[in-house]
């Protein structure tokens, strides 16, 4: 009737990955319903499909530093947060810790800390303890997600993050004990 009108639903599997033209007309070709315009019968869209991965992520919002200041000899507990932002669990996810860019030679510290399963949307935490031992300055430090890349995710360029940390000289003396 007039001004009704009616929700079509189309199902469509088998697309290759990447970008489509959709396009969808009505009443076209023997024009078997008489109407009073014709311009409108058509109309189009562009969909991108994409295989679905995890998307690991940190950044520099989800390192969590204890206040300031921070003295030579103290060690710092520093809490990261890494999140799967993307539509599939990620499994046996590796997070390691640097002090200095690790592009550049940046030093590991500790060993990996590995999250045995991160849930799509889910978020973990995990505990790194800095040593500031012989570090009195700036120290840029660095997490990184996945360093091996043996995750499948839909981005890698989220996978890093850095914090500046400055450690201030020892206030108090440090008395050490030695066996000789």
């Amino acid at each position: 009737n007039p001004g009704d009108y009616q929700d079509v639903i189309y199902s469509w599997s088998g697309g290759s990955l990447g970008l489509h033209h959709i396009y969808a007309s009505v009443n076209t070709g023997s024009n078997a319903i008489p109407e009073c315009r014709t311009d409108d019968n058509e109309t189009t869209t562009d969909i991108t499909l994409q295989a679905e991965y995890a998307d690991l992520k940190t950044g520099p919002e989800d390192i969590i530093l204890p206040a300031a200041p921070y003295y030579e000899g103290q060690s710092v507990p520093i809490t990261v947060a890494v999140r799967n932002i993307g539509a599939l669990p990620a499994a046996n996810v590796a997070v390691r810790f640097y002090n200095g860019s690790p592009a550049a030679g940046g030093q590991q510290i500790g060993t990996d800390q590995v999250i045995s399963i991160l849930n799509a949307s889910g978020t973990a935490s995990l505990l790194f303890t800095y040593d500031t031992l012989g570090r009195a300055g700036t120290n840029v430090l660095y997490v990184v997600i996945d360093p091996a890349n043996a995750v499948i995710e839909s981005s890698k360029a989220n996978n890093i993050a850095s914090v500046s940390l400055i450690v201030q000289p020892p206030v108090l003396p440090n008395l050490v004990v030695s066996a000789g």
